[in-house]
């Protein structure tokens, strides 16, 4: 019998998407290990955002979201969890274009703690700083902490996104192309940042980038059309894929 740890953190089982009458994703399945970096690859509507959103919940915003099938969190059925606002805190999202929210610096990243429970003046300092350096943000900010975050540079208005998410102490953080609005030099503190978070938490990574999710991930799905073509260890589905369109697509004749 599997302990909690050997357990897979979520499990996805023929699972479809639909907004409205149009098939987003088809009959999709597959394990995320807790504490690995799991990437998905396709090409601009292949399912990638439907997918994330789906496990983060957000598509419950959508009127026209349908699905069927399985989708299980720590063994339980994701959609039977009435609090999605709890579930969003477990499982964090980060996306393409960072999203600041009203106030200061400090003020973003205390927001997850205090939602989280905690109101004590000491308690949130301490909170902020611990993300802000974890982020690798902190040396930058720490003297404008009671400034807003507009002046800072996108790469750094995206670290600030991604400490506020990890106030929370998320089991799952969730990133949707997060590095489409950076330079190069912001990409690689991103993507060694998310090498960096698997010490405490699990990983979705999704991206159009091939070489990206190369470089960051354990395990990686391709997927196209709303098919998960493929999916297993990072290493064999760059290097010696099953299916040709996933071969084609590492490769750049595909997508």
């Amino acid at each position: 019998m599997e302990t909690a740890k050997e357990q897979p953190i979520l499990s996805i089982c023929n699972l479809n998407i639909w907004y409205d009458d149009k098939q987003i994703l088809k009959s999709v399945s597959f394990e995320v290990q807790r504490q690995q970096v799991t990437a998905f690859i396709g090409p601009t509507n292949s399912g990638k955002s439907a997918l994330v959103r789906c496990i983060n919940r957000l598509n419950d915003f959508t009127p026209d979201f349908k699905f069927t099938g399985s989708v299980l969190f720590n063994g339980s059925p994701l959609y039977a969890m009435q609090d999605a606002t709890v579930i969003r805190k477990r499982i964090g999202m980060v996306f393409r274009k960072p999203i600041l929210f009203r106030g200061s610096i400090h003020e973003n990243v205390a927001y997850g703690a205090q939602i989280s429970g905690i109101s004590r003046v000491s308690e949130l300092n301490a909170v902020v700083e611990k993300n802000l350096r974890r982020t690798g943000l902190w040396d930058e900010v720490e003297d404008i902490l009671n400034e807003t975050p507009e002046q800072l540079s996108t790469g750094q208005q995206q670290l600030l996104c991604i400490a506020r998410a990890l106030a929370v102490e998320p089991e799952v953080l969730i990133f949707d192309e997060p590095c489409g609005e950076l330079d190069p030099i912001e990409t690689v503190k991103v993507e060694t940042l998310v090498r960096e978070l698997t010490d405490t938490c699990t990983v979705i990574f999704a991206t159009n980038k091939r070489r990206q999710a190369g470089r960051v991930s354990d395990a990686a799905g391709f997927l196209y059309d709303g098919e998960l073509i493929e999916f297993g260890a990072t290493d064999m589905i760059f290097t010696n894929p099953q299916d040709e369109r996933t071969e084609q697509y590492v490769t750049g004749r595909l997508g």
